[in-house]
């Protein structure tokens, strides 16, 4: 019953903010550019709450476990990398023709052409990235919808109902708040979203620490996470030469240059990977797609 009353009252304060926030807007610059007036710690948290996924924030825990080391933390670098070029290089522009959106600056830049090939693009990955957010933000609700009934499994015909139900009322309920409220609205609904991201990071760690019997260090938790898919004969991360505290992977084996060059281009995280695709990819997230624009 608690669980269902928290889940009712976040989203009563989702809708409460943005109906609020979005009232008396009488122009376009109003309803897509909040009037230019919104403080630019709301505007930082509105980013975070937009980049950091339900899928992120859940499954970037999931790799650190699974490679038992912050090489995917490594990919911070590019990120902090692009958002300097995009902040030296794209948002000038901005201002200097004075634009609503990107597409609007790409067409008064590159010609109307380019704006729509820009725009055809931006609409195909964001249906295919968000269509993927928004499954995972409903495997969420279908787990929360069990808890609360109390069920430990449901059939397959009942499985597809509760996600089909669960995904049509958030897409529903993120349209008539957005659509309503304007940027406005999705800015200050983003900061509570990043609260909560923040609120729960901080409890999740702490929970984490504190189930540790031995105290709670750190050293108790790696060697709680080394063991926990062996036994206390032997430590499987001593036999797979794992380092738990490693955050640079070269991804240079000493091998041979083939070997390096098969290495860097077939492993996920290396220092090459966060450089140069990291940086690229957040130049064009942040540069050139209107949802982070």
């Amino acid at each position: 019953m608690i669980d269902t009353l928290v889940v009712l009252a976040y989203f009563c304060a989702i809708f409460g903010i943005g109906l609020y926030v979005g009232r008396r807007q009488e122009s376009l610059e109003s309803y897509a550019l909040g009037n230019r007036n919104l403080p630019w710690w709301a505007i930082l948290a509105s980013i975070l709450a937009a980049e950091i996924s339900a899928a992120t924030f859940l499954g970037a825990p999931g790799e650190g476990f699974a490679l038992r080391n912050f090489t995917y933390a490594q990919l911070a670098i590019g990120t902090i990398l692009g958002r300097i070029i995009v902040g030296r290089l794209f948002l000038k522009p901005y201002y200097q023709y004075n634009v609503v959106s990107i597409y609007e600056y790409l067409e008064k830049r590159f010609g109307l052409t380019t704006r729509r090939w820009a725009s055809v693009t931006f609409l195909i990955s964001r249906v295919l990235a968000s269509g993927t957010r928004l499954f995972f933000a409903g495997i969420l609700l279908v787990i929360a919808y069990m808890m609360v009934t109390g069920q430990d499994s449901a059939g397959q015909v009942e499985t597809v109902v509760i996600y089909i139900a669960a995904l049509t009322f958030i897409t529903i309920a993120t349209a008539v708040y957005t659509t309503l409220g304007g940027l406005k609205a999705v800015v200050w609904t983003d900061v509570l979203q990043a609260s909560i991201l923040a609120v729960s990071l901080v409890t999740t760690i702490g929970v984490l620490l504190f189930s540790i019997k031995a105290g709670g260090s750190w050293g108790a938790a790696w060697d709680t996470i080394c063991h926990h898919l062996g036994n206390k004969d032997y430590n499987p991360c001593e036999i797979k030469n794992l380092k738990p505290w490693a955050f640079f992977d070269t991804g240079i084996t000493g091998q041979g240059l083939l070997a390096d060059v098969k290495n860097i281009l077939s492993s996920e995280y290396t220092l090459w990977s966060a450089v140069l695709g990291s940086t690229f990819i957040t130049m064009a997230t942040h540069g050139t797609d209107q949802d982070m624009v």
